[in-house]
């Protein structure tokens, strides 16, 4: 596991609501993209997520439980409040801002973007840039490698979420 990535791990499980997930488990790694597993305290299937490392300690990462794709964004030089909310916008490459809000973490240093990601996915799967727009300014994030980690990211779910009953 990448260094800051085991800081970063434990408020996104804070973000994706499981208090017994256990810790990532490394599904698949390549390029600059680490796969991971999480399962409950029982075994369970909980989420997988793609994570991506950056300078200066900034983690990227997506996030399924096999129904949704959601993200967040850690960044050790933020100092924020609290479980305050943020009006902010995501934007792909040169497509249109998405407005939404994202949720600081218990950590003061990681933010949970409270949009369901699932329409825009194919954004991120041919996109090259991620932006985050926020009063203070705009972060860009090379995602190059994206469409492989949420590929990877899609059948880590698929092969571990439980089959639903007919």
């Amino acid at each position: 596991m990448k260094k800051g990535l085991a800081v970063f791990c434990l408020p996104v499980l804070f973000f994706i609501g499981s208090a017994t997930a256990q810790t990532p488990q490394l599904y698949e790694k390549f390029e600059n993209w680490d796969v991971f597993l999480t399962n409950t305290a029982a075994g369970e299937f909980d989420v997988c997520m793609a994570a991506r490392n950056y300078p200066n300690e900034e983690v990227l990462i997506f996030y399924t439980d096999g129904k949704t794709f959601t993200m967040s964004i850690l960044l050790e030089r933020w100092h924020l409040d609290a479980s305050e909310s943020y009006k902010v916008s995501i934007q792909v490459d040169d497509g249109a801002p998405v407005a939404t809000r994202a949720l600081a973490g218990a950590d003061k240093k990681s933010v949970y973007i409270e949009l369901e990601l699932t329409p825009y996915m194919m954004d991120f799967v041919r996109g090259t840039d991620f932006f985050l727009n926020t009063e203070a300014g705009s972060l860009k994030f090379n995602i190059t490698g994206a469409d492989t980690a949420l590929n990877q990211m899609a059948a880590c779910a698929l092969e571990n979420m439980p089959e639903e009953a007919p």
